[in-house]
């Protein structure tokens, strides 16, 4: 059971496609495919656990397959087949029959062996990732923005995502020699769901290597082979020092809870803005029809300031997707300019950067002018 799980993630569609028995030399391997995205895990067979009588390959619809044996009453599961185009599965009193694949072909896994490899803390890896994760695209015609680019640096790994509008990046220490010069664009969700599958919450070490088109992730006997994304990440400037720069320090909870309450009222696609002047910050939202409103933001220390007021306007949700992935009392909140990126660090965690694009449209800010002097300025 546990094997299965592994092969065949909720995501990716694998839950629709077929799942692979092949059944030799000792062993039994269990794998399933989705485009170029393979999984694969390894059960030795004994008579304690796992008991096989014929040698062949087996190839059942994964879905319901997967249904079948978690609903299974015995202690026993007998897989027999196939028989008239028909596999029989029987455990204590209940039995099935699975329609089997004619022309179905086991996945094969790229040889690994003469490849670069790194092994890695599986909870240190997919908890960095999940930092990042958010701010990958979902889907578009740019696959290189649905993807994380991992950057080898000799002692730290870098993992980097963006929609072209948010940038997200993340450091972590390498292990067992992390290598230098290499990088590696591989798709996001793909390799999310194929860590959970492999089970890395459970704090099994991982095994890295790089191939030439693909990517191999393997813990103990299951493996994942995942595509590396052609193309790059569009070009992110990080520094965004010079003349200009404007920034504070504030408690991540109270804006989190002010971010949310905009967002309320600008939407999950509009705008919010914040203003700082010389006694307190606000974050501000107006949308036509809907109403507007204005957060005070606590905790807030200068850490930067050229002038003694200013104001920004930013995508709320984008934004808040990046609070919420800030998991740290503190976070400090910088610009350089209005054709500069807000730039987002973590005081706590000196290896993290999140940026986000500003908003620029005049109508915006003219809306933004209005509400400001409804409200009696930032006081």
């Amino acid at each position: 059971m546990e094997a299965c799980d592994q092969v065949v993630p909720a995501g990716g569609g694998f839950r629709t496609g077929e799942l692979h028995l092949t059944a030799g030399g000792g062993e039994l391997a269990v794998s399933a495919a989705a485009g170029r995205i393979v999984h694969q895990a390894v059960l030795p067979v004994d008579a304690g656990s796992l008991k096989i009588e014929h040698i062949g390959c087996l190839a059942l619809p994964a879905r319901y397959f997967l249904g079948v044996i978690r609903q299974a009453d015995g202690e026993w599961l007998e897989l027999e087949g196939p028989s008239g185009g028909m596999a029989r599965i029987k455990s204590g009193q209940s039995e099935h029959r699975l329609a089997v694949a004619e022309f179905g072909e086991p996945p094969v896994l790229a040889d690994a062996a003469g490849h670069p490899a790194f092994v890695l803390d599986a909870g240190s890896f997919h908890s960095r990732l999940k930092q990042v994760l958010f701010a990958a695209a979902a889907s578009g015609s740019r696959l290189p923005l649905t993807g994380i680019l991992i950057e080898a640096g000799g002692s730290s790994w870098k993992l980097s995502a963006t929609d072209g509008v948010r940038y997200a990046s993340c450091r972590m220490g390498a292990w067992g020699g992390g290598g230098a010069g290499w990088s590696c664009l591989l798709p996001a969700k793909p390799l999310h769901d194929s860590l959970k599958a492999l089970g890395m919450e459970k704090g099994a070490s991982l095994s890295l290597a790089i191939l030439p088109f693909q990517v191999q992730l393997s813990a103990g006997r299951a493996k994942v082979q995942l595509p590396r994304l052609e193309g790059r990440l569009p070009f992110i400037k990080e520094d965004i020092s010079g003349e200009g720069v404007q920034g504070i320090s504030l408690d991540s909870a109270a804006f989190r809870q002010a971010l949310d309450r905009a967002c309320l009222v600008a939407g999950p696609s509009g705008a919010v803005r914040l203003s700082v002047d010389a006694e307190a910050a606000f974050l501000s939202a107006r949308t036509a029809g809907v109403g507007e409103t204005r957060q005070r933001l606590l905790g807030v220390e200068r850490i930067a300031a050229a002038e003694s007021s200013w104001q920004v306007l930013f995508h709320g949700g984008g934004m808040r997707e990046i609070a919420h992935a800030i998991d740290y009392p503190r976070l400090s909140l910088a610009i350089g300019g209005r054709q500069k990126p807000i730039r987002i660090t973590v005081p706590e965690d000196e290896g993290r950067l999140y940026m986000i694009a500003p908003i620029l449209e005049a109508v915006c800010l003219q809306e933004e002018a209005e509400l400001h002097s409804k409200w009696g300025g930032a006081r």
